[in-house]
């Protein structure tokens, strides 16, 4: 069985020997023939370099230089078009996951799994981000059809098939860890032991989180623009209804419709509201915009493969 790792690296150098570290000592007991892939996700610091020269000490690394910041999942799926293995393992670089849960995840693939995921059982996040998480993944499970859990990461195992599959999706709004459970393949989660992150700090600013989960959202599901039609549908017939009411009255009783202020209070709140499913639809429609572009998801500005490591 030969087994691949990609890890997608930003500004994490310092950890990179520790992680190869554990790497070398944790794959032999869980496979013969292996490949680390490193992607470069262009870090501003000195990650490239560390990585070419784990390149040279090791004939089983891979390097890959992206020639900028694409984001952690555009360096993943980079990671995965090189890979070679039967079997995948998708992991961080900040040693946040232990290379050491690699062995429970094959045990488990025994079993006719080709999804094995890990499930955190002692995270280290504030209550701020747990709450943001749980909130986000809330939201999301409730507008997708897809059920996605807070403790789980991309870290996991992963068939041939599986990667596969998710290789043949291209779109530009990515998520590896839901791609993998949309694939629909034999899905497994276990408990894994989280790891500290030792060097650098998180790249995903409070805006820049907001911002994925809304694309998280948006890319994988339409159910926004249905209910903002119910919430339309609904307002209509209140207020047609209501007006019915007041012609009714008028004609029955003589009572002439009153109160300025609840007329111009409800014309603000009907303006914000149609402002609001305006934007939902314009998020979509740039989402369209952005597909039909036809971009590279990544562009690669150097690669040291085993092959190039012989010239």
């Amino acid at each position: 069985m030969i087994q691949s790792v990609v890890i997608p690296w930003y500004r994490c150098s310092r950890s990179l020997e520790e992680l190869h570290r554990r790497l070398q000592a944790a794959l032999p007991a869980i496979t013969g023939e292996h490949d680390i892939i490193l992607v470069n996700d262009g870090s501003p610091e000195d990650d490239w370099r560390v990585i070419r020269d784990l390149c040279r000490e090791d004939p089983m690394v891979v390097g890959i230089n992206l020639s900028k910041n694409f984001g952690k999942h555009d360096a993943t799926t980079a990671g995965l078009d090189h890979y070679c293995g039967d079997w995948v393992v998708v992991m961080d670089g900040d040693l946040g996951h232990r290379p050491g849960g690699m062995l429970k995840f094959r045990e488990k693939a025994r079993e006719w799994f080709d999804v094995v995921i890990g499930r955190r059982i002692n995270g280290k996040s504030s209550v701020l981000k747990l709450l943001a998480t749980r909130a986000f993944y809330a939201v999301f499970n409730y507008l997708s059809e897809m059920k996605g859990d807070s403790s789980h990461s991309s870290f996991g195992l992963y068939s041939r098939k599986v990667i596969d599959s998710v290789n043949r999706i291209r779109e530009r709004n990515r998520n590896f860890y839901f791609f993998a459970i949309w694939t629909g393949f034999r899905r497994a989660e276990i408990d894994v032991q989280s790891g500290l992150r030792t060097q650098g700090g998180s790249g995903y600013t409070f805006f820049r989180m907001v911002g994925l989960a809304v694309d998280t959202i948006i890319g994988n599901s339409d159910k926004l623009l249905k209910i903002s039609i119910k919430i339309g549908f609904v307002i209509s017939f209140a207020v047609f209804s209501f007006i019915i009411f007041l012609v009714i009255r008028y004609f029955t009783r003589g009572i002439p419709a009153e109160g300025w202020t609840s007329v111009i209070a409800s014309m603000y709140l009907l303006g914000g509201m149609v402002l609001c499913f305006i934007g939902v639809v314009g998020i979509y429609i740039g989402k369209i915009f952005e597909e039909t572009k036809g971009r590279p998801l990544y562009i690669i500005d150097e690669i040291i493969t085993a092959a190039e490591k012989g010239k």
